[in-house]
């Protein structure tokens, strides 16, 4: 549903949710009007069920009733910023060892990496349709890894991150790089989210050409 000041979408929610959470929501505009179309429309986007996840401009959360947000139950909060670019990157020095990866046969050591450098993260080799690069350190160990989450119609990254004794070498940014390079000239554009406070990460995203687009609180259930 949409009007001039607002959009606010329900979408089934990836494969694995939890029953009783069938949908996640995603809304941008005016955080009045979101709050405003999200209080009188709950029941009819999520079919009187619990969201898996709502995503809404910042503020829109605390102008949404008492009552609903405790039937949402969702206390974890993150803030994002959503980035993007249109231009190609800068070469970096380690992009010649950037290959794509298997989400099957390398998802172990996917996993591995992204305990050690992302633990929590929402975003893993299981998603369906999800593509993934990387640059590996020796056998079966990941260096850098970074996905997307659709690399068929879009290009939108996630999931990126470097193995904390190897920080410093510039392997993140060379994979982020070349991926995002890829992507430009695929799609036209390439996006990505990174957490609002991660200042070092949306600096480096923004000598690679990226710019802040709008932020993000997103909400999750405890577990």
């Amino acid at each position: 549903m949409a009007d001039d000041d607002a959009l606010v979408v329900a979408m089934a929610a990836r494969a694995g949710h939890h029953p009783e959470r069938p949908r996640a929501i995603t809304a941008l505009g005016n955080p009045d009007r979101v709050a405003e179309l999200l209080t009188g429309h709950s029941r009819e986007l999520l079919h009187a069920a619990k969201p898996l996840s709502v995503s809404t401009p910042p503020g829109t959360w605390e102008r949404l009733p008492e009552e609903l947000r405790a039937r949402w139950d969702l206390p974890r909060r993150g803030r994002w910023d959503w980035m993007w670019t249109e231009q190609e990157p800068p070469h970096l020095p380690h992009e010649h060892r950037v290959v794509q990866l298997d989400p099957t046969a390398d998802r172990e050591a996917i996993k591995a990496l992204q305990e050690a450098a992302l633990p929590g993260t929402h975003f893993g080799p299981e998603r369906p349709g999800s593509h993934w690069f990387g640059i590996w350190h020796d056998q079966g160990h990941l260096a850098a890894v970074a996905g997307a989450y659709d690399w068929v119609h879009a290009a939108h990254l996630g999931g990126i991150g470097t193995h904390p004794d190897l920080r410093g070498f510039g392997l993140g940014g060379s994979l982020t790089a070349a991926v995002t390079r890829a992507g430009v000239k695929r799609f036209g554009v390439v996006s990505l989210g990174v957490y609002a406070d991660n200042l070092g990460a949306k600096a480096l995203y923004g000598r690679l050409g990226y710019a802040v687009g709008h932020q993000v609180d997103s909400r999750h259930p405890a577990s």
